[in-house]
C-alpha cells in the first residue's frame, strides 16, 4: 500500500520491544491495521502498539511505517536483533507466513507458543495454528505442553 497523500508513511518510535505509532484514521496505515490486523489499539497511549515483527514487516515490505532513528530497514533489524534474541528467526517466521496470506499474531505466550495464525480477522474466527519456532534445545515435554495450551486457542 502506497503511503499517505502527505507522500510518507508515518512514524514509530521504539518503546522497549515495541513500536508506538500515532495513526490518523481513514489512513493507509489505519485501513492495513483493520483490514490485515496489524498491531494492537491503546486508547490510554492514543496509539497503535506494533511488534517488532509487525513493525519491521510494515516498514521493509509494505513500506507502509517508518521508525524514528532508523533510516532504513536494515537499521532496524539491526536493533531489532540487538533486543530479542532469536530475532532473524522469528521475523522469518513472521515474514513466511504473513506473506502466505496469514493474520499472524505475535501475543501468542499465553498459549505457549511464538506466534498464532489466524485464516481472517482474529475478532472474527479462532486461530488455527499455534506456531512455535524450535531450536536444538527444545525437548518434547516442552512440545506436549504447548499442544496442550494451544487446545485453548
Amino acid at each position: 500500500m502506497p503511503p499517505d497523500a502527505g507522500g510518507a508513511p508515518p512514524v514509530g518510535s521504539l518503546c522497549g520491544q515495541s513500536v508506538l505509532v500515532e495513526v490518523v484514521p481513514g489512513s493507509s496505515l489505519d485501513v492495513l491495521r483493520k483490514e490485515k490486523c496489524f498491531g494492537s489499539e491503546s486508547e490510554t497511549l492514543g496509539a497503535l502498539i506494533l511488534s517488532l515483527e509487525e513493525a519491521l514487516y510494515l516498514a521493509s515490505e509494505v513500506h507502509a511505517l517508518r521508525v524514528a532513528g532508523d533510516g532504513e530497514s536494515d537499521e532496524l533489524f539491526r536493533r531489532c536483533c540487538a533486543l530479542v534474541p532469536m530475532f532473524p528467526q522469528r521475523y522469518a517466521a513472521y515474514r513466511h507466513y504473513r506473506l502466505a496470506g496469514w493474520v499472524v499474531r505475535p501475543d501468542a505466550l499465553k498459549f505457549g507458543a511464538d506466534f498464532l495464525l489466524y485464516d481472517g480477522r482474529q475478532d472474527e474466527v479462532h486461530a488455527d495454528y499455534a506456531l512455535i519456532l524450535a531450536d536444538a534445545g527444545l525437548l518434547w515435554k516442552d512440545v506436549v505442553m504447548a499442544n496442550r495450551l494451544a487446545q485453548t486457542v
